[in-house]
C-alpha cells in the first residue's frame, strides 16, 4: 500500500491499484470475500462486453477492463461511488472509450435500457432505501427474481448472469427459475481458504439453456 494522505490510501491487489478512504467510509471498496470472484471476471472477460450492477466503487470493473473486456458499464445510484469509481480507472490507466459510468437506481437502468451485453455481474445490497430509489425500497430475497428476470433479457446469445448475495437467510430456489434457467453455484470455487467454515458471500452463474 501507499500512503497518498491521511484520508486516502492506494491498494494494490491482482497487479491493479485502487484508493481507498479507510478514515471516511467503513468499507474501502474492496470486499475481502470476492477476491477470487474478481479474478474469475478478469478471466472471462477477454473480448466481452459486461455490465456491472451495484458497481461500488469499481474494482470488479477494473478487473474486467484488465482482463480485456471490449467494454464495461458500470451502474450505481451513489454519486460518491460514481466519482472513486472514476478515480480507480484513471489509477489504473484504463481508456475512456473503454467503459461508462452510470449514476443511476439499477432496477430502473434494467427497466429503461435496452442494450445486451455478453456478461452481466449483479450484486445487489441485501436491503436498501433511500430517496434517490424511485421504485421504493429494494429487499434481496424479495426483489432477486424480478432482477435476474431482467439481467437474463439483457444477455446476448451464450451469455451469463454471475449473481452475487452476502445475505444469510437468503433462499435461491425462491429467487430463481430453474424451469427456464440453467443455473451453477460458484461459492465454494470462488471462496478463498480464509473464508472456508465462515460466511462469505454466495455466488451463481445464471444462464439460459
Amino acid at each position: 500500500w501507499v500512503i497518498m494522505d491521511d484520508s486516502e490510501l492506494i491498494l494494490r491487489e491482482g497487479g491493479l491499484k485502487f484508493k481507498v478512504k479507510p478514515t471516511k467510509y467503513l468499507d474501502t471498496g474492496l470486499f475481502i470475500d470476492h477476491r477470487l470472484l474478481r479474478q474469475y471476471i478478469r478471466k472471462i472477460a477477454p473480448g466481452k462486453r459486461i455490465l456491472n450492477l451495484f458497481s461500488y466503487t469499481g474494482s470488479v470493473s477494473c478487473y474486467a477492463l484488465d482482463g480485456g473486456a471490449s467494454f464495461v458499464k458500470s451502474v450505481d445510484i451513489s454519486p460518491v461511488y460514481s466519482r472513486w469509481h472514476q478515480e480507480n480507472c484513471e489509477l489504473n490507466g484504463f481508456s475512456s472509450d473503454k467503459f461508462g459510468i452510470v449514476t443511476r437506481d439499477c432496477r430502473k437502468f434494467l427497466w429503461e435500457n435496452k442494450e445486451t451485453f455478453d456478461i452481466i455481474f449483479c450484486d445487489p445490497p441485501s436491503f436498501s432505501q433511500t430517496k434517490r430509489n424511485h421504485l421504493g425500497h429494494f429487499q434481496i430475497q424479495d426483489h432477486a427474481g424480478e432482477m435476474v428476470d431482467q439481467c437474463m433479457s439483457r444477455l446476448n446469445e451464450g451469455g451469463r448472469l454471475i449473481f452475487s448475495t452476502n445475505y444469510r437467510k437468503f433462499k435461491s430456489e425462491k429467487a430463481f427459475d430453474l424451469t427456464k434457467y440453467k443455473v451453477k453455484e460458484l461459492t465454494n470455487q470462488l471462496c478463498s481458504k480464509d473464508f472456508e467454515g465462515k460466511w462469505a458471500s454466495r455466488c451463481w452463474q445464471i444462464q439460459i439453456p
